[in-house]
């Protein structure tokens, strides 16, 4: 009899924000990046390239039982995980998975608007930035599990340059690649900037020759 008088659960405002407009959408994520420590960008970096399989098989399963896979349904999944888990690890996990989704969704609504194309390759840049911090970060974490880190076996043991190319060419979607915030990043990282990098990616590294 006293049940108008609980309390309603509290709404998680990236569920919330999943029903809003693009722009609003964008800007929401972009607010999120800027707030986020570098480290935190780092590991959001590791769960994207986990995030893109994960995606691909649950796609694949959806088709085959004649279902249809939703995007806004993984990440809800994920965000709600985090904030109700007690498991400190898992809830790491489903953060860094749920930030990576919304970059993901972003992707999408960036065909055709360059206001969220620019404010995603911002997001990126800042993500790119962060990449070096993974040679101290990954190796010994115990959230990421080993087939989990093998995406960055290589680029770890190169330059912190490399790291950030790496991030741009390899992880990034190729939307952003043209945009001015790359030719930036690649000035102010003293990298070599390709508006026609093709398949190969817009930045590189070449290291200085030994005099």
């Amino acid at each position: 009899m006293f049940s108008i008088f609980k309390k309603s659960p509290p709404v998680d405002p990236i569920v919330a924000m999943l029903d809003a407009d693009p722009q609003t959408f964008s800007d929401f994520v972009s607010e999120l990046f800027e707030k986020m420590d570098p480290a935190t960008r780092a590991h959001v970096l590791v769960a994207y390239q986990n995030f893109i399989p994960i995606i691909g098989a649950l796609q694949g399963v959806a088709r085959r039982e004649g279902k249809d896979f939703s995007l806004n349904n993984f990440i809800a999944d994920c965000s709600r995980n985090q904030s109700t888990g007690s498991d400190e690890i898992n809830s790491r996990r489903y953060a860094w998975f749920t930030w990576a989704g919304l970059i993901y969704r972003m992707s999408g609504m960036a065909n055709g608007n360059e206001s969220i194309k620019e404010v995603l390759a911002e997001i990126w840049c800042e993500i790119a930035r962060a990449a070096p911090l993974l040679k101290g970060l990954l190796p010994d974490n115990i959230v990421w599990k080993e087939e989990e880190k093998v995406y960055f076996d290589q680029v770890l043991r190169e330059h912190d340059r490399d790291c950030i190319v790496w991030a741009i060419n390899h992880a990034a979607p190729r939307i952003i690649w043209k945009s001015p915030a790359i030719a930036d990043l690649a000035k102010e990282n003293e990298l070599f900037y390709f508006d026609g990098g093709g398949s190969m990616g817009p930045l590189s590294y070449i290291p200085p020759r030994a005099p």
